[in-house]
């Protein structure tokens, strides 16, 4: 399963923590208005970094 995250700040990032403790780690991807707050939460959590509308089109979930 495929979880998008629009917005990595606090709340983004401890809904995406939450879902990577899961048994079932997800592939997660996340996009946010400064890229660099993305990036620094996929290196942390583990996902990939893209634009929101590439994140609606190719998350089978995501979190605004």
């Amino acid at each position: 399963m495929k979880i998008g995250f629009i917005g990595c700040g606090h709340m983004g990032a401890a809904l995406a923590a939450a879902a990577a403790k899961g048994e079932k780690k997800p592939t997660m991807l996340f996009a946010n208005r400064t890229a660099a707050k993305a990036e620094q939460l996929a290196e942390r959590i583990g996902g990939s970094v893209c634009e929101n509308e590439q994140l609606v089109r190719q998350s089978d979930f995501a979190e605004t």
